[in-house]
Formats: C-alpha cells, sequence, structure tokens
C-alpha cells in the first residue's frame, strides 16, 4: 500500500509541479556544503584504513565506512539547511 502511496505521490508532484531552476547561489550552497562534509568521510576512511593494518575484523571496517558515509551525508543536508537560513 505504502508503494502504491508513493508512486501516486510522485506522479502528481511529477504532472503538476512547476521545474525550479537551480541558480549560482544553489549550486555554491552545495558545493560549500560538501566540501565541508566530506572532511568526515575523509576520516572514516583513514580510520578504516589504520584499522585494517592492525587487523581489525573486516565486518568493522565496513560499518565504520558506512557510518562515516551516512554522517557525510547527514552533515552535508544540515550544512545546506544551515547556509540557506545564513543566506550565504
Amino acid at each position: 500500500m505504502l508503494v502504491i502511496v508513493l508512486v501516486v505521490g510522485h506522479t502528481v508532484v511529477a504532472i503538476f509541479g512547476g521545474s525550479e531552476k537551480r541558480d549560482e547561489r544553489d549550486k555554491l550552497i552545495e558545493w560549500r556544503a560538501e566540501g565541508h562534509s566530506s572532511w568526515i568521510l575523509a576520516a572514516g576512511v583513514f580510520i578504516a584504513v589504520t584499522g585494517l593494518v592492525l587487523s581489525f575484523e573486516n565486518v568493522w571496517i565496513a560499518n565504520l565506512l558506512i557510518f562515516s558515509l551516512l554522517l557525510s551525508e547527514v552533515a552535508k543536508l544540515v550544512l545546506q539547511i544551515v547556509y540557506y537560513r545564513r543566506g550565504f
């Protein structure tokens, strides 16, 4: 039932929703947010490689990589909201 509701909802929005063009401000905010949040992913990868060198179990390394990717994406979205609110 949920899938049907989502498909119908997306279809209605696609048909009746207007297309919004992204301007330079949107691109700049996305670029800054991604640039600032990528450090979380880089730190997670560095820690994972260090864990591989220290012979940690592979499941912990995989979970760490997925968790750092999740944190990086959440931080990117939060930073985008903050930057829109500040008026960058």
